[in-house]
């Protein structure tokens, strides 16, 4: 691989940037295959089609020419493989969880595939990657784990610093029908809390302090479905 992806060493994480959540919550093999296996439920399987289905049509519209390496982050159990594996590009798989990484490479190996994917243990707050050198980023189902302004801005920041071009990051509009969508929780036995989470103007807000410009926002469902992907491209 070529050496200019990655730094001599890994950036330190302080306590402050992240949540113990984030930390740990799949640090073990029986929670990781339980997440790995959600998505393949039939109460879950529609969400996986419709995420990769947008996915690929956002990769789609990008010019081939300046997408020639994705950083996957977080890769979880690389659930995405089948979307983002390409053999005219390079793809990393990136996740804080070693057992997340260890069952996205038995996926790889089960798609029996001869390309250029490789796997790393990392923080979404200090990748062990250098400035400007991956040409886009997909970075799914995170940002909403974290209530924390200064969480959100401090991993965005490292996404902008990584990337040369673009990211396409998932947001949760919560807010969007929040009234509704809280009604329709608690009818389920759920007690949701939306109080903490950005409205839609306030995570663009961030975006722009960070230094990405909005090229276009795709819905994954109808208008009550809450989660969008967000195509950026770093200003330059």
């Amino acid at each position: 691989m070529p050496k200019i992806y990655f730094h001599a060493t890994i950036p330190a994480m302080s306590s402050t940037q992240t949540s113990p959540e984030y930390g740990s919550r799949f640090k073990n093999t029986e929670t990781a295959q339980k997440y790995s296996d959600r998505f393949e439920r039939p109460t879950h399987r529609h969400i996986n089609r419709r995420e990769q289905r947008v996915l690929a049509k956002i990769l789609s519209s990008l010019p081939g020419a300046e997408v020639k390496t994705i950083l996957d982050m977080p890769c979880g159990a690389g659930r995405f493989l089948p979307t983002l594996v390409d053999a005219n590009r390079t793809l990393l798989e990136i996740d804080i969880s070693h057992e997340m990484i260890a069952l996205g490479h038995q996926r790889l190996l089960a798609q029996n595939s001869n390309a250029k994917v490789h796997f790393l243990q990392g923080s979404a707050f200090g990748l062990p990657l250098a400035d400007g050198s991956i040409d886009c980023i997909f970075c799914n189902r995170l940002l909403h784990h974290f209530k924390d302004a200064g969480d959100r801005i401090n991993l965005l920041r490292e996404l902008h610093r990584i990337t040369k071009n673009y990211v396409i990051v998932s947001f949760f509009d919560y807010h969007r029908f929040g009234t509704l969508r809280v009604i329709l929780k608690r009818l389920r036995g759920r007690k949701p809390d939306y109080s903490g989470y950005p409205t839609k103007p306030t995570f663009e807000a961030e975006l722009a302090q960070v230094g990405f410009k909005v090229d276009r926002i795709e819905p994954t469902g109808g208008p009550w479905v809450a989660q969008v992907y967000y195509l950026l491209e770093k200003k330059q």
